[in-house]
């Protein structure tokens, strides 16, 4: 078990650095390492953006369809634990998968709902909402271009572009400069472009932003640099690009390069280096077929081990809260939701069931056949208590011969049918007990309560006026059940 916030926080961001590096193998495992520390320590916003990652992670590794499952899981996740202000997170990012397979309607579609909730639930994010508007305003300004919606598009880069000043973080300003410029390009406006070749040049040579950004970049960058025939600083990006891919050593990247060089030399009709890089570009599209199908193999082995951890885990928790004679929940499982149960049933008004039952005679049970004996019963009884809630709600084994058993959105005709059930089945499975005096056979006593708890009520409560319920039964011949319905105008606590 990972034991503090900030160690997991330390995986998570050298996860990022990673991710950014390239080194996707390592990423993965500390993203995967991350996210069980943030679940063990109930960081649900924080797991959350693990989840994120992790599918950011796979959709670098080529693997789609793991990203998006991870998305949407992330979706759901944040739905379940009622995550406020990271939905958008995923709706951006598989809105940038369907951007990416040209689907730019249905990318536009979930962009716009990042930037709804991202809008609705800003105020929770501190310094992170302005850099996460950064990037939605970016992918819309995107999108819309593709469109060729160019008023839109420029109307969110500028504002992507605005933010980016009041900021200072200049991550995405080149990918915003090449937005911009592509539309009063396609205006026929050729001045902004002109203005800011500088700059743009030195974002170039920066490499501010991550790698896969970067690379989406220098294409748009190049389309730019052709388009107003700047051959020479088209030689240089290309240069810069190459250097970069030499570094980091993917066969994506390097690819990526021969290909732009093909562009340059197929354009300034140099046609002796164009064969040269042909030969290169084969060799290095044959390594990427293997680099991608290792990468997918690692990702099926990253999800199958995640798939494991998550199992064990469960197992964990259910052996954790299983009482190893009965099988059934026991008291830490009660004392884990049983209170959760009360803040329910407060909530919502409803009426909740507590009952105590335990085995009468059965210490002299255990003193006359032996505790080997005395577990079977319990045994025997817990199987027929499980049967005879028939779903109404949960029975756990509290220690000794009690079980305690709780019905939410019960009522007092629910609780006595229940009872009347468990004493007939009881009596019904003929569990032998010498020291019985009915028939030499096992029979128990039940106390139940029945309230609509208050703000101030405690489970403790509940099982108090349950526990005197049973102590009449018992003073009053036992092998029975009892019920107290507390009214509305009462409290349980004492």
């Amino acid at each position: 078990m990972i034991g503090t916030i900030g160690e997991v926080d330390r995986i998570f961001y050298r996860s990022l650095e990673e991710l950014e590096s390239h080194h996707l193998d390592e990423a993965i495992k500390s993203c995967m390492e991350a996210l069980c520390g943030y679940e063990e320590l109930g960081e649900y916003f924080k797991s959350a953006r693990c989840q994120n990652l992790q599918g950011v992670i796979y959709a670098a590794m080529d693997n789609e369809t793991m990203a998006v499952d991870c998305y949407l899981a992330g979706l759901e996740y944040c739905r379940k634990h009622q995550v406020k202000g990271l939905a958008h997170l995923f709706y951006c990012n598989i809105g940038t998968r369907y951007l990416e397979l040209g689907d730019t309607a249905k990318a536009i579609d979930f962009f716009l709902k990042g930037l709804a909730d991202l809008t609705e639930n800003g105020n929770d994010l501190s310094d992170l909402y302005e850099k996460w508007l950064i990037v939605n305003k970016l992918n819309l300004g995107v999108a819309y271009l593709r469109f060729g919606r160019l008023e839109e598009a420029e109307e969110n880069l500028k504002a992507a572009m605005e933010l980016v000043e009041s900021t200072g973080d200049n991550t995405y300003s080149f990918t915003i400069m090449c937005g911009l410029s592509k539309i009063y390009l396609a205006k026929d406006e050729e001045g902004y472009v002109r203005e800011n070749l500088h700059t743009m040049m030195e974002y170039v040579r920066l490499k501010l932003a991550p790698l896969n950004d970067y690379m989406q970049d220098i294409i748009s960058f190049i389309d730019i640099l052709k388009a107003i025939g700047e051959f020479d600083l088209w030689r240089e990006t290309i240069e810069e690009f190459d250097q970069l891919s030499r570094e980091v050593k993917s066969p994506t990247v390097m690819l990526q390069a021969v290909e732009f060089w093909l562009d340059y030399y197929s354009t300034r009709g140099m046609m002796e280096e164009h064969k040269r890089m042909c030969i290169r570009h084969t060799q290095l599209y044959m390594a990427l077929k293997k680099y991608i199908n290792q990468d997918k193999i690692m990702a099926l082995n990253a999800k199958l081990e995640l798939q494991q951890a998550e199992d064990d885990v469960k197992a964990a928790k259910l052996r954790l809260e299983s009482d190893d004679v009965t099988g059934l929940k026991n008291r830490y499982a009660m004392q884990m939701h049983g209170p959760k149960k009360v803040e329910l049933a407060y909530k919502t008004g409803t009426m909740l069931v507590v009952g105590i039952l335990d085995l009468d005679h059965f210490k002299e049970l255990n003193d006359t056949c032996g505790h080997l004996r005395g577990d079977t019963a319990l045994k025997q009884v817990g199987n027929i208590l499980d049967n005879c809630l028939d779903g109404y709600g949960d029975i756990y084994r509290y220690g000794g011969d009690e079980f305690v058993l709780i019905i939410p959105n019960g009522n007092y005709e629910v609780a006595d049918k229940v009872a009347r059930k468990i004493i007939k089945s009881i009596a019904k499975s003929h569990i032998p007990n010498k020291a019985a005096p009915i028939n030499g056979e096992l029979t128990i006593s039940l106390g139940i309560c029945c309230c609509i708890p208050k703000e101030t009520d405690r489970l403790e409560d509940l099982f108090d006026i349950a526990d005197g319920v049973l102590y009449q039964v018992k003073n009053n011949g036992k092998n029975n059940f009892g019920i107290k319905l507390i009214q509305e105008s009462e409290s349980c606590s004492v």
